[in-house]
This record gives structure tokens, sequence and C-alpha cells, in this order.
């Protein structure tokens, strides 16, 4: 089963996205002092510092995330679906649960992206934290994804 046209845009950004976070960390690396915030709390303020090595853990993360969701993906059948597959609903269930997690793929690269970037300026003194808004957002729009996809399986479940 090929990939559609929205799922190589997706893919598209989802490699940019990490080559971003990678090149970002480069082009900072020497700037940052050897202490940086290692967690932020549910307000966004950073709560635990750590040393700058910690730069480096979000980058291998979100390409180990890239690799492993972009190898699951190739292996639709082996999902679980929330209503039975069968021979009229199988090429679209298989494209949407494909689609659902490539998005998902990207927008977890993208807050990791933003949440090394918000490290940095906390770190140089030129930000406070991740906001207040941060949370709620990326709760919403991680678990909108899910929502809109659950509602379209259950639409072409027949």
């Amino acid at each position: 089963m090929s990939l559609n046209p929205w799922d190589k845009v997706l893919e598209a950004l989802s490699i940019i996205a990490v080559l971003f976070l990678i090149v970002m960390v480069v082009r900072y690396w020497p700037t940052l002092p050897n202490t940086l915030p290692t967690h932020f709390g549910g307000t966004g303020i950073p709560d635990e510092w750590g040393g700058k090595s910690f730069a480096l853990i979000l980058p291998v993360v979100s390409f180990v995330l890239y690799i492993i969701l972009t190898v699951c993906g190739r292996f639709p059948h082996t999902f679980n679906y929330i209503c039975p597959i069968t021979e009229e609903n199988v090429f679209i269930q298989y494209a949407m649960a494909r689609t659902m997690l490539s998005a998902l793929k990207l927008e977890m690269i993208v807050m990791f992206t933003y949440i090394e970037w918000v490290t940095f300026q906390v770190a140089l003194g030129q930000s406070e934290g991740l906001g207040d808004w941060f949370l709620p957002v990326t709760l919403g729009v991680i678990f909108g994804s899910i929502g809109i996809y659950i509602l379209f399986s259950l639409k072409y479940r027949k």
C-alpha cells in the first residue's frame, strides 16, 4: 500500500522537523551555558535543571521516534482498530490509520522541537518558560487528531 499525497506531506514535514531540531542544537551548542532546564512543570516554568548534555536527548528521541513510527506505519494490518476490518473498508481504514500515525509523529516531533527551543531560550535568559498555553494546546492537538481519526474510522466502518 503506497503513501497517499497527504502522508507524503506529513512525512516530509516530519523529516524537516527532525533535521531542524538537529541543526538547532548544533547552532546553539557553543552559546549554551553548562546548566539547562531539564523539566518544565504544568505551568510551563522550569522546575529541574541539569547539564548541557541534556540538549542531546530530544534530538535523539525525535530521530528514534521518527524511525519507529515510520516502520510501524508500513504495517497497518497489525494495528488494533475500533471497528471490524472487512473487504469493503480495509483500504480506507488502513490509509486513515497510517495518516493518523504520520500526523501524530509530526505533532510530537514539532512539540519536542519547540520544547528544545524554549529550553535554549530559558538557558540564555531570553524566556521564562513554555507558557501557560503549551500543555492545553499540545494535548488538544494530539487528542484532537486521535478524535478526528476515530470519527472518520467510525464513519467508514462498512
